[in-house]
């Protein structure tokens, strides 16, 4: 789509979400005042990598996106999707091991240049199992404000 796309998510019982879904070609260079309100606003910028089309721009062009994010708002928590870990992509086995490792230490390498707020968090994801399920529950349970006050009680009964 040419625009940014919201979805609410309001069915939680501790929490409530809003998505705010950036095209591709968003041009990060002349963000509207309303679109940096958005970008002040966010708690959270997840952004995606299709690890199925990386290629020389998919580095620079994460880094420069997550730059403008971060200039906007510097107290953004990052975490990136290194989705469609699936297909054709999965049966080249340990090549792909190899090329998905090679992969993630360069968003690594691309993210600590930027000196962000926080650690950002890289989740290998595809829709054929849970993981991206687990991805967004981890990222979820960040920003519930007790939830490690609750992991410790729950620690403590067993």
């Amino acid at each position: 789509s040419e625009r940014i796309e919201s979805f609410v998510l309001d069915n939680m019982v501790y929490t409530s979400a809003t998505i705010r879904d950036f095209p591709s070609n968003y041009n990060y260079d002349k963000i509207s005042p309303d679109d940096t309100k958005l970008i002040q606003s966010a708690g959270i910028l997840i952004y995606v990598i299709n690890c199925q089309a990386v290629n020389e721009s998919t580095f620079d062009h994460m880094k420069k996106v997550v730059n403008c994010i971060v200039q906007k708002n510097p107290k953004i928590m990052v975490d990136i999707f290194f989705h469609k870990l699936d297909g054709d992509y999965f049966f080249q086995g340990s090549l792909s091991n190899q090329k998905t490792s090679e992969n993630i230490s360069q968003i690594n390498k691309n993210l600590n240049d930027l000196h962000l707020y926080a650690p950002a968090s890289i989740f290998k994801t595809s829709i054929y199992d849970y993981s991206l399920f687990e991805a967004f529950s981890s990222i979820f349970q960040k920003t519930l404000p007790l939830n490690k006050l609750f992991c410790k009680l729950l620690d403590s009964l067993s």
